[in-house]
């Protein structure tokens, strides 16, 4: 239920049951995933400031024209045309493109990735992120804890046990002694 976060406190608030957005955002306009001629995109528009920033960026007279969205609540009760607008534009150039692009900007974005994508990110490969632990198979690869303690991120002391090797530790009783 707190992964809610805003959908729960309007309900809280009006009482009004949310509809479905799929990935798009309640109250923020354009947020959500947008296509590419090679994959998709995530964009996160939270303020007019932003907004601007984006068209700026998008550099497409089309859109530039557009007065009617210049603010977030105009935006948000438009956002199908706006979304037809921006897979229009963004679908003109590939992610490396846009990327490119949309990094200079100010425009919070990131690219939309599968596992094996968000594994070959440089601050993830190159991180501390991943872990080694010696199992009685062999050692075996596992994420490690986001968590930092005094600066440092939990060790991974062990692997899985092996199927009943805690037995007797578990159930230790008397009678066995």
């Amino acid at each position: 239920m707190s992964a809610l976060v805003n959908q729960a406190q309007g309900y809280l608030a009006t009482g009004a049951n949310p509809v479905r957005l799929g990935n798009d955002h309640p109250s923020i306009a354009p947020y959500g995933p947008v296509e590419t001629a090679d994959g998709l995109l995530l964009l996160a528009v939270g303020t007019d400031v932003q907004y601007e920033r984006l068209v700026s960026t998008l550099d497409d007279e089309h859109l530039s024209a557009q007065m009617q969205w210049t603010t977030n609540a105009t935006r948000v009760r438009d956002r199908d045309a706006l979304r037809g607008e921006l897979s229009r534009i963004f679908s003109s150039h590939d992610n490396e493109y846009w990327l490119e692009r949309l990094g200079v900007s100010g425009v919070p974005h990131a690219p939309i990735l599968d596992v094996a994508g968000a594994f070959g990110q440089p601050q993830i490969r190159d991180g501390d992120f991943v872990g080694s632990m010696s199992t009685p198979s062999g050692d075996v690869k596992s994420m490690r804890s986001p968590l930092l303690i005094d600066g440092e991120r939990l060790a991974i002391r062990r692997g899985p046990r092996r199927l009943g090797e805690d037995t007797d530790e578990i159930f230790h009783t008397e009678a066995r002694d």
